[in-house]
């Protein structure tokens, strides 16, 4: 009798409570029994090496939505209302990809970022304890412990799951240089929406101890506050609070309307390069204690924030800069027609010409500008700024940029599903191999507190991700009840599907026929108007998502899932329009959004 291959299939949920948005990313790989059991016949006599398993990407099983989840418990604290609809939103479509029958052992995570880093201690535990609660009560996902599972991840974790995402994509199982003994890795720079992170190998002043396939001494910090979207609303506030309705970091002849502390202003552009470079300075300087000191002598022109930052000046020749650095580098060379040079990791730009094309940008009329491009010039300094003051790169040196690897669009969650896939890995090789030897574990500790190991995948003492079997029914979740009194929808997010679903409901249907009717009553209107009014009538049609359709069981329906493979092959798979639809780091976008009603 066969063995049913359901049982060799794993899958995770790794959700991003970011500072923009929430992000739900699916992942599944191959159970390394399969290659244990096809290798030896069944038995133990013959021993197959433990490597990383290759992470599948669940096509169409990833969801995002905006706003973030802190902006609501910022205004209106933590509704349980609130919570549970921007839950629901979230996770219709994890629930139908992932098959019903693997539900009760996948692990689903919910790690906050540097938005849910910014309330208070109290509203943060208690938005945790919202989500636990919902997903153990409105889903049968596997959630031994809410308190590793539901958390605000630390900065410095944040930067260590990217780190292991950049050097697996663009290392991977490398045998050849592992054999050879090239053990040499990548340092990450990271930009996100509120923080920004650093993360890099550091055998003397390392402050995380990573266990994968060998030992990595890790230095990794966050600076919080430091993201792009996070800056760019301190230095709006510093503008009102010091009485000017001028941003010379804003195109000229631009307005823009924004809410500060609840009060409304109109911000006039100028359009000037040095008093916007000098603005920045002085935002990134306040947010930095110990380099208050420096401030009324600072010169924007020579002064190294780094001295304030860094304990030491980095080599940034075995750097990448991910996600914000990236992005806002490549939209400031498009707009300037500046060509990048491409590498095998990446792309290299010559800092001195976009030097030049900053200063271009920021002094042009808003006529040079377009709509998506209004931030730029504020984006572009901040972000050189940081580079070549904050983090020490020559005004003469440059640094490889990327978001992409492999096809893959860059994400921390990559790196979190792959240490738990690997560490589960470890766990169902040893019981093969009856193997009880728990000095080479997987998983981090803090340098700091060394007796303290964060495994991989389930804590010690948590019970372990069951094992598949076949079973006549298996668990169904409850869905979640209306709230008709708050009278709200999920026109309250943005999100970025393409393909809606259109419900059966009777009424939509006669709805949509008397619509018909009364358009075929239009036909002696222009071809124009009547093509605007189908564009507005499917839109709107495309809102109405039923959620009861999105929650079928998916019991033997593995053939519907399309997924394509991690693994060092990656460019002759097929791109996931997830990835590469979107190509800025979603942190900092703000278009392409569809509504969702």
């Amino acid at each position: 009798m066969g063995v049913d291959m359901d049982a060799f299939k794993n899958y995770i949920v790794v959700v991003d409570v970011g500072s923009k948005g929430t992000r739900a990313h699916v992942y599944a790989w191959s159970s390394i029994r399969e290659k244990l059991l096809e290798t030896s016949g069944g038995g133990g006599d013959v021993k197959v090496k433990l490597s990383f398993p290759t992470l599948e990407y669940v096509k169409n099983a990833s969801k995002k939505v905006k706003p973030g989840i802190h902006e609501y418990v910022a205004e209106n604290g933590v509704d349980e209302d609130d919570i549970r609809r921007y839950l629901d939103h979230l996770l219709g479509k994890t629930l139908q990809n992932v098959p019903r029958e693997q539900h009760y052992r996948t692990p689903i995570f919910f790690h906050s970022t540097a938005g849910i880093r910014t309330l208070n201690l109290e509203a943060q535990n208690d938005l945790m304890e919202e989500i636990c609660s919902y997903l153990k009560e409105y889903t049968d996902f596997f959630i031994p412990d809410c308190k590793s599972h539901i958390n605000v991840l630390p900065g410095e974790i944040e930067g260590l799951y990217s780190w292991i995402t950049l050097n697996y994509l663009l290392r991977g199982n490398d045998d050849d240089s592992v054999e050879s003994g090239d053990k040499s890795s990548f340092g990450m720079l990271q930009l996100g929406g509120g923080s920004t992170q650093i993360c890099y190998e550091d055998n003397k002043d390392y402050t995380l101890d990573l266990v994968l396939d060998d030992t990595y001494n890790l230095y990794s910090t966050s600076f919080l506050g430091f993201g792009l979207k996070q800056l760019h609303e301190q230095y709006l506030e510093t503008l009102v609070i010091s009485n000017t309705d001028v941003d010379p970091c804003l195109p000229r002849g631009e307005e823009l309307r924004t809410t500060i502390s609840g009060e409304k202003y109109l911000i006039k552009g100028s359009g000037d390069f040095n008093q916007c470079r000098d603005k920045i300075y002085n935002q990134i300087i306040k947010n930095i204690e110990n380099c208050s000191e420096y401030l009324s002598n600072a010169d924007p022109n020579t002064f190294q924030i780094s001295s304030c930052i860094l304990d030491s000046k980095l080599d940034l020749d075995q750097f990448i800069a991910i996600s914000g650095f990236s992005d806002t580098i490549k939209k400031l060379a498009d707009w300037s027609d500046i060509s990048l040079d491409e590498t095998n990791n990446g792309m290299v730009y010559n800092s001195q010409r976009l030097l030049q094309s900053t200063i271009d940008l920021c002094n042009s009329p808003i006529q040079n500008v377009e709509n998506d491009e209004i931030n730029l010039c504020f984006n572009s300094v901040y972000v050189f700024s940081l580079l070549h003051s904050g983090f020490g790169l020559g005004l003469d040196e440059s640094i490889t940029i990327n978001d992409e690897f492999k096809n893959f669009k860059f994400t921390w969650t990559y790196g979190r599903a792959l240490l738990y896939a690997y560490d589960d890995a470890k766990r169902e090789y040893d019981e093969f191999y009856d193997i009880i030897d728990d000095t080479k574990q997987i998983g981090y500790k803090y340098k700091l507190s060394p007796t303290k190991f964060i495994k991989g995948s389930e804590q010690s003492g948590i019970e372990p991700r069951p094992s598949f079997e076949m079973q006549s029914s298996y668990p169904t979740f409850t869905s979640p009840p209306t709230s008709p009194s708050t009278g709200s929808s999920n026109e309250e997010f943005d999100d970025l599907e393409e393909n809606v679903s259109v419900p059966s409901h009777s009424k939509y249907g006669l709805i949509f026929t008397i619509i018909l009717v009364i358009m075929f009553c239009l036909l002696p209107l222009t071809r124009n108007f009547i093509a605007q009014l189908l564009r507005k009538l499917k839109i709107k049609l495309l809102g109405f998502k039923s959620l009861n359709a999105s929650r079928k069981s998916t019991i033997n329906n593995q053939q519907d899932l399309e997924m394509f493979s991690l693994d060092n092959d990656l460019e002759n798979n097929e791109i996931d329009e997830f990835n590469v639809s979107d190509q800025e780091d979603w942190d900092n976008d703000s278009d392409g959004i569809e509504r969702a009603l």
